[in-house]
């Protein structure tokens, strides 16, 4: 039992300095960093899709990332909403199309002005979004839909997304 104590002990330390430290990057740099920027590409060989995410928020990752094998894959950045990831692939299997799945839960959300949403079907037909609102953020906002990969992201400098793409390329 005591042991059991110990590491609930331990478990909770980590949390609560985890909590305080949710923007690492901001502390490690003593700058305010709030970039957010995310990669999803598919493998039509493999049938395989990859999603990768860096932002400031270490809690972000439960609601960022969506893949069903055989049906497709969203990444959802800036103001997260899991629907466009849960409904997303729910319209996949119903025979959307990658953007009628986003645009379908887009028309229903009050917050999309907010967001960055990207995916990739089956096929590897890509769809993104950048919300509106994210115009104002401080730096670029954007997204690059290229073949069969989407990259996206927001408070980034000028060059980053096409870097991305051309290191993605390379």
């Amino acid at each position: 039992m005591k042991n059991h104590r110990s590491l609930l002990s331990c478990i909770s330390t980590i949390f609560t300095l985890c909590s305080f430290g949710q923007n690492l990057p901001s502390l490690i740099a003593e700058k305010n960093i709030n970039s957010t920027f995310s990669i999803l590409a598919y493998d039509e060989d493999a049938q395989e899709w990859g999603i990768g995410v860096a932002t400031n928020n270490i809690y972000v990752g439960n609601s960022t990332i969506y893949i069903e094998p055989k049906v497709g894959a969203f990444s959802v950045i800036a103001e997260t909403e899991p629907k466009y990831g849960t409904e997303g692939i729910e319209k996949l299997k119903a025979g959307k199309s990658i953007e009628q799945a986003i645009l379908e839960v887009k028309n229903e959300d009050d917050g999309a002005n907010y967001r960055q949403v990207s995916g990739i079907d089956a096929q590897g037909n890509v769809f993104a979004f950048t919300g509106n609102s994210l115009k104002y953020w401080k730096g670029n906002a954007s997204e690059f839909l290229e073949t069969h990969y989407v990259v996206m992201g927001n408070q980034l400098e000028e060059h980053v997304l096409s870097n991305m793409s051309a290191t993605f390329e390379s």
